[in-house]
Order: C-alpha cells, then sequence, then structure tokens
C-alpha cells in the first residue's frame, strides 16, 4: 500500500485518512415527496449523488478517494497529505447541488485509520465524522474538526472562502464557495470587477436562492421551528455571500 499517497487497498489495514459523513436533512419528507408530487427530485438526488461518485472514479483510480452512499448519509474519504482537498472538493460537489433545490446538508469532517474500499467503509475517522454530525452540527452545517485544520493550510483564499468560523467557534465548510467560478489562468476571466481571477455563478447562486426560499416556505408549512431555525441558519450564510458582491444584482432572502 502507498501510505504516501493515501492508497488502500481491498483487504489491507488502513491508515489514515480524511473523512466526511454527510446527512441529508429531511430525507424521509424528500422520499415522500419524491414518490408524490415532485418525481423530479428523484433525478436530482441521484445526479448530486453520481456527481460525487464520478468525481471519485474518474480521478482517483487507485482508490486515493473513494464515496459510499446509503440510505439518507454520504460518506466521503481521501488519503495523503492532501486528502482535505479531495474531501471537501467532493463535499462542496454534493452540497452545492442540493442547495440549488432547497436541500440541506449536515455533517461532520474528521480524520483518522479507516477503511474504505468496494463500498465497505469503518474506522476510527468514519466515527469520528459521525460523532460530528450527530453531536456538533445541530443545524445545516458541516463542521471540520479541529484535527484536520492544520492540514487545510494550501486551500486559496477565493472571495467566497471555503471555510469559516460560526459563532460558537466551530469551523465549518462555507457551501457557497461552490458557487465561486476560478477562472483559467489564460482567460483571465473576471466578470466581478476586482476580484481575479475568478467570477461568481450568478445561475448557481440564483438557483440556491430559489430552493432556500422553497425550503422555508416547506419548513414553515409544518409548523417545526426546528426545521425552520436550520432553515434560516443557511438563509443567513446565504444572504452574508451575496452581500459581498452587491453587483450580481440578487436580492437577500427575508427571513421575517
Amino acid at each position: 500500500m502507498n501510505i504516501q499517497a493515501g492508497q488502500i487497498k481491498p483487504g489491507e489495514f488502513p491508515t489514515d485518512r480524511f473523512v466526511a459523513f454527510i446527512d441529508i436533512l429531511g430525507f424521509r419528507d424528500l422520499i415522500g415527496r419524491m414518490f408524490s408530487d415532485e418525481p423530479s427530485l428523484f433525478t436530482t438526488l441521484l445526479n448530486a449523488l453520481e456527481l460525487t461518485k464520478g468525481m471519485a472514479g474518474h480521478v482517483d483510480p487507485q482508490n486515493v478517494r473513494a464515496v459510499t452512499a446509503f440510505s439518507d448519509s454520504v460518506v466521503i474519504s481521501e488519503g495523503g497529505p492532501f486528502g482535505t482537498a479531495g474531501v471537501l472538493a467532493t463535499v462542496m460537489v454534493l452540497a452545492g447541488e442540493l442547495l440549488k433545490k432547497g436541500i440541506l446538508c449536515r455533517g461532520g469532517i474528521a480524520v483518522g485509520r479507516t477503511y474504505h474500499a468496494n463500498g465497505v467503509v469503518f474506522g476510527e475517522g468514519l466515527l469520528r465524522a459521525y460523532d460530528l454530525e450527530r453531536t456538533v452540527a445541530n443545524t445545516a452545517r458541516i463542521v471540520v474538526d479541529d484535527h484536520v485544520a492544520p492540514s487545510i493550510f494550501f486551500l486559496i483564499d477565493d472571495p467566497i472562502p471555503h471555510l469559516k468560523r460560526d459563532q460558537d467557534g466551530r469551523l465549518v465548510v462555507n457551501v457557497f464557495n461552490y458557487f465561486w467560478e476560478a477562472a483559467e489562468i489564460e482567460t483571465q476571466k473576471g466578470d466581478v470587477g476586482e476580484y481575479l481571477p475568478g467570477a461568481v455563478d450568478v445561475v448557481g447562486l440564483s438557483q440556491a436562492r430559489q430552493g432556500l426560499e422553497a425550503a422555508l416556505r416547506r419548513a414553515r408549512s409544518v409548523g417545526r421551528t426546528d426545521i425552520v431555525e436550520k432553515v434560516v441558519w443557511i438563509i443567513n450564510e446565504f444572504n452574508e455571500t451575496i452581500d459581498a458582491f452587491p453587483d450580481i444584482q440578487i436580492p437577500p432572502i427575508d427571513v421575517e
């Protein structure tokens, strides 16, 4: 096994891997809507999951990165010294695509010895990520364990940051980074003035806005204050994101 590259082969004892445990919130309601009056949700969910698994398989034939989906949960893992980059990128794709339809995620990202091959996953990293999701995340956020933070030194400080500190001091994934398009060097794309290279994905953010408004309406219609609070939390994150880019002319979402 190539420990430095983070590879893991079926049947071999695991080494450290960065692991994300992601829970799709409101999954029971999502399934109910899918099989009643919103069959398009089937395609939404399937495409988002296949896109994350496609990323793993396409760029990673040696199983440095692995993705397993079951029920309402998705486990993403990657080994090697830069495993956080792959895990974060895959988490962004999953959470960002679901957000366009108002489907929210909660989760944890941790590190530890974990076996993840051929759809089988277990180990320290998985348990730590699972515990973060169950006991710390609480709302529609993906919490990064403090032990993972030192491995994130290489991230580019985009205008929409990859990570943020929440009010409780916890490091969390900023899923709206998914809607920042890094420009190719030779094109020097810069649709947002001084922010070079790169641009806001206005279409994607507009879709996210529509999805979040729909999620807020559904939460209020069932009279669940706990669900409303989760949606309001991520709406506030959305409003903070668009406030940083006044030129894109996407209005904030009113939660009053």
